[in-house]
């Protein structure tokens, strides 16, 4: 096109009519344009465009290959024709067509991430996409926009190591995009120990990249590492300057502070919750705090405002449910202990239950001085730990030894110092896992977990992204077998009593691990279709049987 006829057609403006759903000014654009050049390109690719807004899609795909045969080596012609061809649900046609330009043209990194963006959905699983990925870089192996893709992608179906090289590679040309830093920080621990991996995102933080999420990443990496000032310091700053995230309350539920400090991060969340602009995820960790501030009237309040939300009202309906099982009687005083490890002593115990806390230091969304209405009327000694560093309890507790091994030893002087016959731990989820170590390892009667892990490397859950990075980050640097079933099988004398939601078919999976030890027992739980299984659990009074008959059989 000459330099007048350029200035004619105005490619912004018609763009921006798109954008704007202003259709009828588009086409009388493009149509007046295309009357007087009916073969010039761009206008022709504005119709195309306007074709796919409209939903027009036969015709826009007919014109599209029409475009593709006048204009073979037009990179912006390429890119919308694939395009089109997505849009039609032709994906093999699609691929093949992006694969044929990419080869034949070495499209520039705007016109692959033009050509990509609108397929990758359109492929399905993130490992169909990882596939298509790994095509497209071994073209075109130094392409920023498939580097970075592809590392976002690999983090998705866990494949950690092709992340981190990636992410390195595209470095090396520039600051990373703000995506793809997020992406980065997530895995320092997959290369550095949890201290450094804390070191190396204060500094991120320090270059610029100030954000909730850094914040909050910066808080979790310091307590696993231990050093807990630390992560309180970065927690704070979150709260000042993200009050209204919930990301924030969400990091602040998984870090223990004392009770003071808890009673004036409440009155600071209570009066950002009265001015509102707080969307419902917000309100759902503001009432978990709430419980773990002894708010009980507060958090119930605010739950049962988010029964009817269609995406936590199910989660808000169980806390409320297991609340109205336990009472509200007051908790005893040993409860309240600002310490990692509480111990409540009973009169003529028959045993010990050592119970491995949550994130909020109790069971699922239930902390323990609510649950420890559940034992009240027991004769059973109660030591409630709670696990400061986030780590599954591997990192063992501060004050008592240098690692897991010595919290396992103190635990069973622990329990020959409180008395009576019977020992059992009991946890949920990762600190289920923890009470299954514990268990084995002092020789208890009894393991109750609540949907805990046994075998850790779990290869049926491959779109669980965040279970895997778990994993790896718990278990990178093991110093023995993270698979407890061999342990459980030649150790008949501890029960396993494995605790699933019915109908919960991730835990319904994992459970099978357990198939044919003749220690352990799995029992479902009807109705239940959360992993949170110990909150229906309480509310049902299946828990409390448990926990009785265990010390009574």
């Amino acid at each position: 096109m000459d330099q007048a006829k350029s200035e004619t057609w105005d490619h912004a403006r018609v763009n921006r009519l798109i954008e704007q759903k202003d259709y009828a000014n588009a086409a009388s654009q493009i149509a007046a344009f295309l009357d007087q050049q009916p073969t010039s390109v761009a206008p022709r690719i504005a119709r195309v465009r306007l074709l796919l807004a409209t939903g027009e899609l036969a015709e826009a795909r007919a014109l599209a290959t029409q475009l593709l045969a006048d204009a073979p080596d037009n990179l912006w012609v390429w890119a919308l024709g694939i395009q089109a061809l997505t849009q039609d649900r032709d994906i093999e046609g699609a691929v093949a067509l992006f694969g044929d330009g990419q080869a034949r043209l070495s499209p520039d990194d705007n016109a692959l991430a033009a050509a990509v963006n609108g397929l990758l959905p359109a492929l399905g699983s993130w490992s169909a996409q990882v596939a298509f990925l790994k095509d497209a870089l071994a073209r075109q192996p130094d392409s920023r926009t498939v580097q970075l893709r592809l590392a976002s992608r690999a983090m998705q179906v866990g494949d950690f190591d092709l992340a981190l090289q990636l992410l390195q590679k595209a470095e090396e040309t520039g600051p990373l995009p703000a995506y793809a830093k997020s992406i980065q920080s997530r895995l320092y621990p997959m290369t550095a120990s949890m201290a450094d991996s804390a070191e190396r995102v204060a500094q991120d933080i320090s270059q610029g990249h100030e954000t909730s999420e850094a914040l909050c990443r910066l808080c979790r990496f310091a307590a696993a590492a231990g050093n807990f000032e630390q992560a309180q310091r970065a927690l704070m700053r979150a709260l000042d300057l993200f009050p209204a995230d919930w990301r924030v309350l969400y990091r602040l539920n998984r870090v223990f502070l004392p009770a003071a400090q808890d009673t004036a991060v409440y009155a600071r969340l209570a009066t950002q919750a009265e001015r509102g602009e707080v969307d419902q995820n917000w309100q759902l960790q503001f009432a978990l705090f709430a419980l773990r501030a002894g708010q009980a009237d507060m958090a119930q309040r605010v739950l049962r405002q988010l029964t009817q939300d269609p995406r936590i009202g199910e989660t808000a309906l169980s806390v409320l449910a297991a609340l109205e099982a336990l009472g509200d009687a007051p908790p005893r005083a040993g409860v309240l202990q600002d310490a990692d490890l509480c111990v409540v002593r009973a009169e003529n115990p028959q045993g010990t239950l050592f119970v491995f806390g949550s994130f909020l230091g109790g069971v699922n969304y239930v902390p323990n001085r609510n649950l420890d209405a559940l034992f009240a009327d027991l004769a059973v000694n109660v030591v409630y730990l709670r696990d400061p560093s986030g780590r599954a309890f591997l990192n063992g507790l501060p004050g008592i030894g240098a690692g897991e091994q010595d919290l396992h030893d103190r635990l069973q002087r622990l329990a020959a110092e409180l008395g009576g016959a019977k020992i059992v731990t009991m946890g949920s989820s990762a600190a289920g896992y923890a009470a299954l170590r514990a268990g084995l390892a002092i020789k208890a009667n009894a393991v109750i977990s609540l949907a805990g892990l046994v075998a850790p490397p779990r290869d049926h859950d491959a779109d669980a992204t965040h279970l895997r990075q778990g994993d790896a980050e718990l278990f990178r640097e093991a110093n023995e077998p993270v698979d407890l079933r061999p342990v459980l099988a030649g150790q008949p004398q501890t029960h396993l009593m494995l605790v699933i939601g019915e109908s919960y078919a991730p835990d319904v999976a994992r459970s099978d691990a357990v198939k044919g030890i003749a220690n352990a027992t799995v029992i479902a739980v009807p109705g239940a279709t959360t992993h949170h299984v110990g909150m229906p659990a309480m509310a049902s009074g299946l828990l409390r049987d448990l926990v009785r008959d265990a010390f009574a059989g």
